[in-house]
């Protein structure tokens, strides 16, 4: 069934700029990360810090509207969460997935991340997504249900949310638990073994489960991303490798995922555009990156999609 949704253009400030201007700049961007990598470790998954709070709330709801809108388009069946055991893969610095996916009638929710980022959330976070769930409509059983989840989080017995850190990105730590739903938000991008993950996660989903990740493909140094958003595809492997770090951007393409997917059994596989890049600006950039990119089947354009798949 063709897709409704339309992504979004995105249109990058590259004008004066020489190709060759912007090669070294990727050079010197990437060297600086791994830098920063080895001397402070990963520190914030997101472009703000976990103390804006209002923005964090912000983030999250916006995270959630997207994924339902996104699973009803797929399957309308799918956007309902009555019942549904839930796995988050990196929720980043706090849980306010969780109690969305919560007050929108999942049973449980897991999230499992290889950074624990959780320590740095103001305490004052959870008071704020309760408060902004009460006003959002949700009866007052429900909301007092989630702060007895909040609760017991805080004091180590968790309930209903649940959340598994292993710094090796190990998941056989979610022991025999399975999940009807798996998402991630920008984080398939950051694996640094695609494949093992991925086989992974269809042992721990049921029969019939639904895999929804959101993927940026686009280079991740902020002040580049905005004018040169393939930059990280202009290297060599071997250059690419020489500056690893932890969470670098795996360069995987969308045909990548779909044929790791399609190898572990997932069947029903789509994937949905969310933005794509300005022609003309792909046209100009696209002969000076790495002999893999310059490829139709690349697919290049494409800067950010949302990759779905059901679990045989």
């Amino acid at each position: 069934m063709p897709s409704e949704m339309k992504p979004d253009l995105f249109q990058p400030a590259f004008a004066g700029v020489s190709n060759r201007t912007m090669h070294v700049l990727g050079a010197g961007a990437l060297l600086a990360n791994r830098l920063r990598y080895l001397l402070g470790g990963y520190r914030c998954a997101r472009s703000f810090g976990a103390s804006d709070v209002e923005r964090s709330v912000e983030y999250d709801c916006s995270v959630v509207r997207r994924w339902r809108a996104i699973l009803e388009e797929y399957r309308p069946s799918a956007a309902s969460l009555d019942g549904r055991e839930v796995l988050e893969i990196g929720p980043g610095p706090d849980l306010g997935v969780g109690l969305l996916l919560r007050a929108a009638g999942a049973a449980g929710y897991t999230a499992f991340d290889a950074n624990q980022l959780l320590r740095r959330t103001p305490e004052r976070f959870y008071d704020a997504m309760l408060e902004r769930i009460s006003a959002e409509g949700f009866a007052e059983d429900t909301v007092a249900e989630l702060r007895k989840d909040v609760e017991a989080f805080r004091t180590g017995t968790p309930r209903r949310l649940r959340y598994v850190h292993s710094r090796k990105g190990d998941l056989g730590s979610l022991g025999e638990a399975r999940f009807d739903l798996i998402v991630s938000q920008a984080v398939f991008e950051h694996l640094a073994d695609p494949a093992a993950t991925l086989h992974a996660l269809s042992e721990h989903a049921k029969p019939g489960a639904i895999l929804l990740a959101v993927v940026d493909l686009k280079t991740h140094s902020g002040w580049l991303r905005r004018r040169d958003p393939l930059n990280i595809y202009r290297f060599s492997k071997f250059y690419y490798d020489l500056v690893r770090y932890r969470g670098r951007p795996n360069r995987l393409r969308p045909a990548d995922y779909v044929n790791l997917l399609a190898a572990n059994g997932w069947r029903d596989i789509r994937v949905e555009p969310l933005s794509v890049l300005d022609e003309q600006h792909l046209a100009r950039v696209q002969p000076h990156l790495a002999r893999p990119y310059r490829r139709e089947e690349a697919q290049m354009r494409l800067l950010s999609i949302a990759l779905l798949a059901t679990a045989s």
